[in-house]
């Protein structure tokens, strides 16, 4: 498995959020409280469609959540809940910012079993 989502993530996913949050630190937290909640409809409010990842140099642009989260899958690896290590803001406009993030999985004994550099 890739060690994955390098996390230059452009945060404007807080253009036009319903959630939107009042820093990109913020809207991380947000959005990582609803992921381990394992609860589509929270995640879905932290962002605005089209989203753009950039991840490991490569661009995707997506429509739904569905386009990148698979709980199933992500659970087959062993997953129980993910903690975000550090963030880095790169660049901040008033409606827009590029974050990098590393995080790590954490499997149902507790250890970090997977971690982005």
């Amino acid at each position: 498995m890739a060690k994955v989502f390098y996390g230059l993530l452009l945060a404007s996913m807080m253009i036009g959020s319903v959630f939107a949050s009042e820093t990109p630190e913020k809207l991380f937290d947000n959005y990582l409280s609803d992921f381990n909640a394992q609860d589509t409809m929270k995640i879905k409010r932290n962002f605005s469609f089209p989203l753009v990842f950039i991840q490991n140099g490569k661009k995707s642009i997506l429509n739904d959540v569905s386009a990148f989260l698979n709980f199933d899958k992500i659970k087959e690896t062993g997953w129980n809940r993910s903690a975000i290590n550090s963030l880095t803001l790169l660049f901040e406009k008033t409606n827009s910012a590029i974050v990098q993030m590393n995080f790590s999985r954490i499997n149902n004994a507790g250890n970090v079993y997977l971690q982005t550099d």
